[in-house]
């Protein structure tokens, strides 16, 4: 720069020329969103001597991740979304999470950060869980989180007749009940009769049926009896 000169902004902006006096600041509202612009910036002194350009690319915000997929597992939820795009323009996905309904992450914290584009969200506890079976509620009546599986005891509800049925599970919103995930397990539900073992004695050549022999069996047949009847 010649002495006493003095530098004017020279901006090449995309496909936008802009030459003379700028604020230090500089925006402009035609762009596309998830775009890479390429920005120059030749600083041209009062005698036109011009400085080596700066260049930066400025991207424009991307899209959100768009078919967001929730899938229950045991203790934690599989989330898992299709990919913003362009990828090279992708530092990192971040992953919100809130008991309510929300369209801003405005004072949110990010539960996490991930590269890919799948995340597991764990923390869950059986309250957060609901169980049917054949459309009659199954209480949850325990369960814990062992090796990333979370293991739920169910009873089974009384009053179905006889049948095999498909257990469903729901896992439901923190402090809402809204139902945000389901799963369903066909017919791994067995309503069966209770049946009692009994003790047949087959005699065919009938050398049982009189003499000491038949005492004996006798006997034996009281003490089957009694222990039919004990259980």
């Amino acid at each position: 720069m010649a002495p006493g000169g003095r530098y004017h902004p020279y901006n090449i902006i995309a496909d936008f020329l802009i030459n003379g006096d700028l604020p230090d600041g500089f925006s402009h509202l035609d762009y596309h969103i998830g775009v890479g612009y390429l920005f120059k910036v030749i600083a041209i002194d009062n005698d036109g001597n011009e400085s080596n350009p700066v260049a930066a690319t400025g991207v424009t915000l991307l899209p959100n991740p768009a078919a967001l997929v929730a899938d229950p597992q045991s203790g934690y939820v599989d989330l898992t979304w299709a990919g913003a795009a362009p990828l090279p323009y992708v530092k990192h996905y971040t992953v919100y999470k809130s008991e309510s309904d929300f369209s801003t992450v405005e004072g949110l914290s990010p539960l996490l950060t991930t590269t890919n584009t799948t995340a597991k969200v764990a923390g869950l506890t059986n309250g957060d869980f609901s169980a049917e079976v054949d459309g009659t509620a199954a209480a949850v009546v325990g369960g814990g989180f062992i090796q990333e599986n979370y293991w739920l005891l169910i009873r089974a509800p009384t009053g179905l007749a006889n049948g095999t049925y498909d257990l469903e599970v729901f896992m439901e919103e923190p402090g809402g009940g809204a139902v945000i995930a389901s799963a369903t397990e066909a017919s791994s539900v067995e309503y069966t009769s209770d049946l009692l073992d009994h003790v047949l004695v087959i005699d065919r050549s009938g050398s049982i049926s009189t003499g000491p022999s038949a005492e004996k069996s006798g006997n034996g047949s009281s003490s089957r009896k009694g222990i039919v009847a004990a259980a």
